[in-house]
């Protein structure tokens, strides 16, 4: 079922369907990535990367664990590859990189 709370979270970030509520859309993202499901976390990673989470380090730190989890989800290619297609557009961020690395299971201090 995490697909279907997945694309529930996309019908509120878009408002189809439902009055248009980012709140409730971004809750569904996140509770389906902890689920791993990886277009969640593509989404949900993304998103606190972004403008969206402002500088909080630990929030980016936490997008940047879900974009290392969607990456090695292999059987969804196409959410890997805009995974790592965000991460690259990060990489100059030392606790993006430090994250991902401990996400991919590198725990060489950086």
């Amino acid at each position: 079922h995490a697909r279907a709370q997945f694309l529930l979270g996309v019908c509120f970030v878009k408002g189809i369907g439902v009055a248009r509520d980012v709140a409730e859309g971004a809750r569904l993202f996140h509770l389906t990535a902890d689920r791993g499901y990886a277009a969640a976390c593509v989404s949900f990673g993304g998103a606190l990367l972004s403008e969206f989470a402002g500088s909080d380090p630990s929030q980016k730190r936490e997008g940047a664990l879900l974009l290392a989890r969607a990456t090695r989800q292999r059987e969804d290619s196409a959410s890997s590859d805009a995974a790592l297609k965000q991460l690259g557009e990060f990489a100059g961020e030392r606790e993006v990189v430090r994250a991902c690395c401990i996400g991919c299971g590198q725990t060489k201090e950086l």
